[in-house]
Formats: C-alpha cells, structure tokens, sequence
C-alpha cells in the first residue's frame, strides 16, 4: 500500500497471523479434554504463590482440600485424575517433542457474546501463567508449578476486542506488578472497567 511506513505494514501482517474465529480457544475456551476447570478462592493469590516458586494442589469436588488455596475443579475424582492424567502427557509430549510448553494456567475469563447472533456465550481467558504439571507418586495428586516462562497477557483477545468491538483495554500492556509477579486484581478491574 502507498504511504504505508515499515511499522504500520509490521502491525497488518501480525494482525492477518492471528486467528480471530470461534475456533481458537484464546477467544472460545470451550470444554474439551484439553481444558480442566478450575476454580480457587482468590485468583490473585494463586499467581502470586505460583511467582513465589510454591506448588499449588488441585483437589476434586468430593476432595478434602490439601491445602488452603488449593486448586478446586467440579469434576469428581475418577474423572479428575483422568483428566489431569492427560494433560500431564500431553504436556510432556510437547516438551519433548517440540521443546515447548504448551501448558497454562488461566487467570480470569472474560464472557461475550458474538455480534447479531443468538450463538451462546464464549468464553476468553485473560492471564496466561505457564505452569508445569507434577506428582511424587501415583497416590498423590497432581500439583501446578511455575514453568519459567513469563506470564502473558491473551493478545489474540486484545486485538479482538479492538477490532470487533471498538474496545480498548487501558493499563494492561505491559502488565501491571505488584511485589508477587503480576497485579492479576488490577488487570481483572481494567477489563471490567473496558467492557
């Protein structure tokens, strides 16, 4: 295009990289054997203690927790270590084959909804932690850890929101720290604030 300077075509080309359809799960984080939802008490509090280099546990429903600020999900505890199971070897897979981590922990979702359309509600995750999935023995459960990686704001759902819905979310690139790693409260109120 005529006119056009080195850093504008830079930003069209890593815009046309980006997958901005339904079927990436940084935009529609639907339930798959890929995903295992979570919950805790204070999601802040678990980044921090993740920065900190502590393991956190993840207990199933009919679990007694085994530690405060454990990871909690809905599924029963067949379906849970099953599940844990696989993401473990589908993580170390991708290690080992790709030299990668392919494993996050997500810090907050952000639901919408698709312009004109009754489709149901999508979901996106906010703050990406890489982590590392590990156990001491087959009785144990499993515990995250943090891999050493930085812990990454979801850029695909930055540049959807501006280019689907004119919105622009202040103060979260870079992200906000506090005295643990990232400010996971501050960046939550700038979503919630832009949306």
């Amino acid at each position: 295009m005529a006119g056009e300077t080195q850093s504008s075509r830079m930003v069209r080309w890593t815009q046309r990289l980006l997958d901005l359809s339904l079927r990436n799960r940084l935009l529609n984080a639907r339930g798959c054997r890929q995903i295992l939802p979570l919950e805790c008490d204070a999601i802040g509090s678990i980044e921090d203690r993740l920065s900190g280099g502590a393991s956190v546990a993840i207990d199933s429903v009919s679990q007694t927790a085994r530690s405060t600020g454990s990871l909690r999900t809905s599924l029963g505890e067949d379906e849970m270590r099953r599940s844990l199971k696989e993401l473990y070897r589908l993580a170390k897979a991708d290690m080992e084959e790709a030299g990668v981590n392919a494993l996050y922990l997500a810090l907050g979702f952000l639901r919408w909804r698709p312009k004109g359309s009754g489709e149901k509600d999508c979901r996106a995750p906010l703050v990406l932690v890489p982590v590392q999935l590990s156990r001491k023995n087959v009785r144990e459960g499993y515990v995250v850890s943090r891999f050493d990686d930085d812990t990454v704001l979801n850029a695909t759902l930055l540049e959807f929101l501006r280019v689907e819905f004119g919105i622009s979310v202040a103060g979260v690139d870079p992200l906000p720290e506090d005295a643990s790693g990232v400010a996971v409260d501050q960046v939550l109120q700038s979503f919630r604030e832009a949306v």
